[in-house]
């Protein structure tokens, strides 16, 4: 399947429709043909209607939490300060800024349940 991906890449197929056609031609040939399409598409559903409303609401909340209370720029600025001699500097300070964020959020414990389903 790896291989099938990266022709389909090196054909200039977008990553998204690649990894589609990858994972299509793996339910059919390893879920048993139509059935199989039958449940990667109830799995898909599933799974998007059971977590993305919950995930994105609270991705945005955080972010506006750190936006408004001025934390966002602190924690940017204060990690830019440490590694000021570092080359690539930029792309440092996106990922430790991101690990920083995502202990402050709570994001790296299991997403969110909703009670309701």
């Amino acid at each position: 399947m790896l291989g099938g991906s990266t022709v389909l890449l090196f054909l200039g197929l977008p990553v998204a429709f690649s990894f589609l056609v990858i994972n299509l031609l793996g339910a059919w040939l390893f879920l048993g043909g139509e059935a199989g399409l039958v449940q990667f598409a109830r799995n898909s559903v599933g799974s998007v209607a059971s977590f993305l409303a919950h995930a994105d609401s609270a991705v945005h909340s955080h972010g506006e939490v750190l936006f408004h209370t001025g934390l966002a720029v602190k924690v940017i600025d204060g990690v830019e300060h440490l590694i000021r001699q570092v080359p690539g500097r930029l792309a440092v300070v996106a990922v430790v800024a991101g690990t920083v964020f995502s202990a402050i959020s709570g994001s790296t414990s299991r997403p969110p349940r909703c009670s309701a389903v």
